[in-house]
């Protein structure tokens, strides 16, 4: 990216929103490997199912995206998924800001699901750490609405993935991290694939590591 190799040679950047993250990030407590968390801490993730999936044996939690065809076409596709869950799962709609669409609210109020993930619904909170500018805060915000926000992936590298997945440390609802996307890259820890996550599993030397080799 451009604006990424301006900044490694020196340039500053006052005004990007993944800039102001990345450096943000880096500030951030959840790098020192000394501070009072507890690292034995797991993190469970709901799995993403896609269009004309069914739910797998492998896990509890589930995210669907809808918004992005047909209502109809969508709700009918939902309704299969609900019935092929098990008793004990749970399900999940991100609705891409679709939320507010009459026929996506019968649906909620119709069947046991969790929530649609949007950035509020319901009183939860979604926060994708990489889009917020403030770690501190964002941190702070987390340790008093650990009950209500869900830590989600915007599809970071595995060095910002380890920081998703430290940040998901202080939340106790089910993030939404799979990452079964990019499962088969070289550059993957297999750390970041299991369910439940293990945030700190993935070190800072070892994500040194993998740097120095990219």
């Amino acid at each position: 990216i451009p604006i990424v190799r301006s900044w490694v040679s020196g340039e500053e950047f006052f005004n990007n929103e993944l800039v102001s993250s990345a450096m943000s990030s880096l500030k951030c407590d959840i790098w020192r490997e000394d501070v009072e968390i507890v690292k034995s801490t797991s993190v469970l993730t709901a799995e993403i199912s896609y269009f004309n999936s069914s739910p797998s044996t492998s896990s509890k939690s589930f995210k669907k995206k809808i918004g992005v065809r047909r209502v109809e076409e969508e709700i009918e596709e939902v309704k299969r998924f609900i019935e092929n869950l098990s008793p004990s799962s749970t399900l999940r709609l991100d609705a891409n800001e679709s939320e507010s669409n009459n026929q996506y609210l019968l649906l909620y109020q119709k069947n046991d699901l969790s929530y649609f993930e949007e950035h509020n619904w319901m009183g939860f909170f979604v926060l994708k750490p990489y889009l917020l500018s403030d770690w501190k805060e964002m941190i702070r915000f987390l340790r008093v609405n650990s009950d209500r926000a869900v830590v989600s992936t915007s599809f970071e590298s595995p060095f910002g993935y380890e920081g998703v997945c430290r940040c998901a440390s202080y939340s106790r609802v089910i993030a939404g991290l799979d990452r079964n996307l990019f499962r088969n890259s070289s550059i993957e820890f297999p750390n970041h694939h299991q369910n439940p996550l293990r945030p700190f599993s993935v070190t800072s030397s070892m994500l040194d590591v993998l740097w120095a080799k990219l």
